[in-house]
């Protein structure tokens, strides 16, 4: 059995590089191609590991059900719905290159 710190930190750097590779599709697109693999390629890959890495972890924290996982889910999918179509109203739009307070 792997150790739980092992696999938080894995889960970690896992976490991370998902982070990355939205940046990547944010700046060159989802489809853009690099050494061979999209960015829709390598965020699907990254998103694979973290899966696995979760399911890592559940397996070492029974109390890490899948019924809890799946009742945040929901309630992310339903903030989701009332703050994503509200997206840009409030802080700081880039304008015209530079960050500025919106009126």
């Amino acid at each position: 059995m792997r150790p739980l710190t092992g696999v938080l930190n894995v889960l970690q750097e896992e976490c991370a590089e998902v982070i990355q590779a939205i940046s990547k599709v944010q700046r060159f697109g989802m489809y853009d191609t690099y050494q061979g693999a999209s960015n829709l390629e390598r965020l699907a890959e990254e998103i694979g590991h973290v899966k696995c890495m979760i399911m890592e972890l559940q397996a070492l924290v029974p109390d890490l059900t899948d019924e809890l996982i799946i009742k945040a889910i929901r309630e992310k999918a339903m903030k989701l719905d009332y703050w994503l179509p509200h997206e840009g109203e409030v802080g700081y739009i880039p304008v015209g290159g530079k960050d500025e307070p919106r009126d």
